[in-house]
């Protein structure tokens, strides 16, 4: 329903346990996909080939999914999956820990990565579980990312936690993304 009105739609994984199930969501008409809580290598090159087709990866023809209307199903098969791999899909990683914040300049190196997020609410707790961590606020773990990945050219995402946090700091710490969250009338 989103493609039909020209709003790609993007989701985050229930859990970072379920991106073997990313095709399969995708095949829903999602256009990009965030794994939450990311914090080891091998859940990224899950996510890499279980999000991409062919030889970059191993999703399953689904004959279904955002774009593919556009393609000619099933004959536009190898034209839609060279779309997907290449500019259709985005996947996103969201760091939220002590560990995928050590790691996220080799997340970042990851071919098929298209960004990184920052979940502030969850690294608070796990920089709370881990006292003797270097860093020691959210903030101070995204400038760190930010130094890390400023070779690699990923852009880096940020959720404001509440309606109407200024954007301006975080811009200026490098954030290119946002989500903000809303307020429901009820």
């Amino acid at each position: 329903m989103t493609e039909d009105i020209g709003i790609p739609a993007q989701m985050r994984l229930p859990h970072t346990y379920h991106t073997c199930l990313m095709g399969r969501y995708a095949d829903f008409g999602l256009s990009s996909i965030m794994v939450p809580e990311v914090m080891e290598e091998s859940t990224v090159d899950e996510a890499i080939e279980y999000f991409y087709f062919g030889t970059r990866g191993r999703r399953s023809w689904g004959n279904k999914g955002y774009g593919i209307k556009n393609f000619g199903s099933p004959t536009g098969r190898l034209a839609y999956a060279d779309w997907w791999n290449n500019q259709g899909g985005v996947l996103a990683l969201q760091i939220e820990s002590v560990e995928g914040i050590s790691r996220s300049a080799r997340f970042a190196k990851k071919e098929g990565v298209d960004y990184l997020a920052f979940g502030p609410n969850d690294l608070r707790f796990s920089l709370e579980r881990n006292p003797g961590y270097p860093l020691r606020d959210p903030d101070d773990c995204i400038r760190n990312v930010v130094e890390l990945v400023e070779d690699i050219n990923i852009p880096l995402c940020y959720a404001l936690p509440t309606v109407g946090e200024k954007r301006e700091k975080y811009q200026e710490m490098g954030m290119r993304v946002f989500w903000e969250q809303s307020k429901l009338k009820q």
